[in-house]
Formats: C-alpha cells, sequence, structure tokens
C-alpha cells in the first residue's frame, strides 16, 4: 500500500517564519495577532507538532500512575502542604491588598463627591417646598411630616410653622392661660413648648384625647424615674364636694449619673435669644394622689422609684398606694424588700400628668 506522503516540517516552520516575517515580527516577542493575521498561519498550524503530543501524553501518564499509588505508600504528602501553604499565603496576601486598595479607593471617592448630591434612590428637593407643604399640615400629623427627611424636620422647625398652627387651630385664645394668650405666647425662648400646651387647652382632639387619658392611673409606668420634689395642699372634690388631701411626686427620667449641668443665664441674654425647643419641663412627669386626710411622708428627694402599686384599703372604701424608693445606682440593679416605702392610705384616686397636660402644675403659670 501506498503511503501518504508528509510534509516536510522544515516547509511548514519557514512558512510560518515567512507570515510572521511580513508582519515585521522580527525584534520583538509575537503575539496571537501576528499569527491570526499571517497568510499561512491555518495551514502551518493545522497539525500538531509529534513533541508535543508526546510530552502532553507523557505528563498525562505520570498523573495516572500517582493516583494508582495508595495513601499509605505515598511520601510526598509533606511537600504538597508547604506548596498548598505558600499558595494560599500568597492568596491571602493578594486579597488583603486588594481590599485595602479598593476601602482607599471608596474613601477617595466619598471624599470627592460632594454631599450636596442626591442619593440615587430618590430625589433631593428644596427647604422652600418643604415649608409650602408644611402650611397644610394638622396639629396631630406634624410627628409623621417631620419624620419625612431632614427638610421636613427644618420646615416644623421655624417660628412660622408653629406660630401658624396656633393662629389656625385655637378657636377661643383669650380662655387659655395668661403665659399661653396670645400677647404672650410669642416671648422668647420655648415656643414649641407653650404652642403645644396651648394645643390641649384649645384644640378638641388633643383635649378629648387628655380626658381619656385620665382613666389611666397605674403609676408603674413611672418606675426607674427619679423624684426631684414633692409637695402637698389641701383642694376641694369636684365630684364628691369635700375637700382632700393632694400630694405631689415629681418625677424625671433623668438619673443622678445623667445630670446635666445648671444653666445660668442673665435676662438680658434670654432676651436675645431665640430657643425654639427650650422646655425645661421635659421629660417630667408628676404622680398626683389625692387622699381623703392628711399623712405624713417621709422626703424621698432624689430617690428613685422601683415599685409602685395600688391596691386596696382596709376599710374597702378607698385606695391604697404603695411606692418604694431607693437610693440611685448605676447598674440599675434594686433589692425591692430593703428599700423606702411610702405608703398612701385611704386614697381617693392617683393619676400620672405629663407636662403638656392642663393639669400639670407650671409655676409661670401661678398654679
Amino acid at each position: 500500500m501506498s503511503r501518504k506522503k508528509r510534509r516536510n516540517k522544515g516547509q511548514r516552520s519557514g512558512k510560518l517564519q515567512k507570515a510572521l516575517c511580513n508582519n515585521d515580527v522580527n525584534g520583538r516577542d509575537p503575539v496571537v495577532e501576528d499569527f491570526v493575521n499571517a497568510k499561512h498561519a491555518k495551514e502551518a498550524l493545522k497539525r500538531v507538532s509529534k513533541g508535543f503530543s508526546s510530552s502532553a501524553t507523557a505528563i498525562v501518564t505520570e498523573a495516572e500512575k500517582e493516583n494508582m499509588i495508595p495513601w499509605y505508600d505515598r511520601t510526598d504528602f509533606d511537600s504538597l502542604s508547604d506548596e498548598e501553604d505558600e499558595k494560599s499565603s500568597i492568596d491571602i496576601h493578594e486579597q488583603q491588598s486588594t481590599s485595602t486598595s479598593r476601602s482607599q479607593r471608596s474613601k477617595r471617592k466619598t471624599k470627592d463627591t460632594p454631599h450636596t448630591e442626591c442619593n440615587k434612590n430618590g430625589l433631593l428637593y428644596p427647604l422652600d417646598i418643604w415649608c409650602l407643604l408644611a402650611q397644610y399640615i394638622d396639629p396631630e400629623h406634624v410627628q409623621k411630616f417631620a419624620l419625612i427627611c431632614r427638610g421636613a424636620r427644618q420646615a416644623t422647625n421655624t417660628r412660622m410653622f408653629w406660630c401658624r398652627i396656633y393662629k389656625c387651630y385655637i378657636s377661643r385664645p383669650n380662655k387659655l392661660p395668661e403665659r399661653l394668650q396670645p400677647h404672650r405666647i410669642e416671648c422668647r425662648p420655648g415656643l414649641r413648648a407653650r404652642i403645644i400646651r396651648a394645643l390641649f387647652h384649645g384644640y378638641e382632639p388633643f383635649r378629648t384625647c387628655v380626658v381619656s387619658h385620665n382613666n389611666l392611673k397605674d403609676p408603674d409606668v413611672l418606675e426607674g424615674h427619679m423624684c426631684i420634689s414633692m409637695w402637698y395642699k389641701q383642694a376641694l372634690c369636684k365630684k364628691q364636694t369635700k375637700k382632700i388631701w393632694a400630694f405631689y411626686f415629681k418625677f424625671s427620667q433623668k438619673t443622678a449619673g445623667m445630670k446635666s449641668k445648671p444653666r445660668y443665664f442673665s435676662k438680658e441674654w434670654l432676651a436675645q435669644v431665640d430657643d425654639l425647643n427650650y422646655n425645661p419641663e421635659e421629660g417630667h412627669s408628676i404622680l398626683q394622689i389625692n387622699c381623703v386626710n392628711y399623712l405624713p411622708v417621709s422626703p424621698v428627694q432624689g430617690h428613685v422609684l422601683t415599685k409602685a402599686s395600688i391596691g386596696v384599703s382596709r376599710d374597702m372604701k378607698h385606695n391604697s398606694v404603695k411606692l418604694i424608693f431607693h437610693s440611685p445606682r448605676n447598674d440599675g440593679r434594686y433589692r425591692k424588700e430593703e428599700g423606702n416605702s411610702v405608703i398612701l392610705e385611704p386614697a381617693y384616686d392617683a393619676k400620672v400628668i405629663h407636662w403638656w397636660s392642663p393639669l400639670y402644675p407650671h409655676y409661670e403659670d401661678a398654679l
């Protein structure tokens, strides 16, 4: 049988060299594009050289032989583990370098980008639009409107906003306390707190809210608060037309560790300052207990209320209020059986009064 004549290897390599010479490859390393653009590249690279195929088969056979050796006869574990450790350490080092470079790039980007740019998820509207929208907000929706964005919060933090609410939603301002009447409501500072108090006096939805919440008489909501002052007075009960003794305990949410430094400002300085959110009664509440008779009560100023409960008196006709106070601790751990107990019995009722309620006794109103 006649064998096919093999092409001369020298001819194939010669064609490839000529093709590369035509593309000016001499003097530098060849690139893939040089082989692709060569005229006789396809013909020259159709058949794989015999030496390359033989070396590839030898590598495959050696790998198969190594895999056939059982694990208890192999001796190259140490070399493999060392190589793997080196590779893993190199990979970890590369990952750390890439992460540091990315963090540096992100920091540079944040520094370069101005703060006035809009977020990708929304638009940034000017403050004038939020001030216009604030003119149509009811008093009961002020909190929801202020939580929309920073612009809405700034719109509600202006004197014009609160003065508009006072003029639009309070029907009879002349029946308010003297401190909350129109000729004194805009005096500085603390405009926001005074208008909120005026709304609970003259705005009907807020008034009904206060009346409905007066039935909540449990004083346990004041547990953990500090007693800052206490007093009592004799008053006339409207329901029973009898004289009663009202005991007041004023509490603050701030404990001894959270005390703020006292403020010493002159009257001239206060007349010039326009502090809209100034409210010395913020975070304060009063526990009012109406008793049948006068009862001696030990002073508990500076102590923390740890337990408060209301039960039935011994005569089964009135209530019995029990308060347990402790000296303040930073960790907040108290033994309730070892505290200073105050028992008011017999008592008609007990109620918790917040600073915005019309029943809250403000010294500035001469109550």
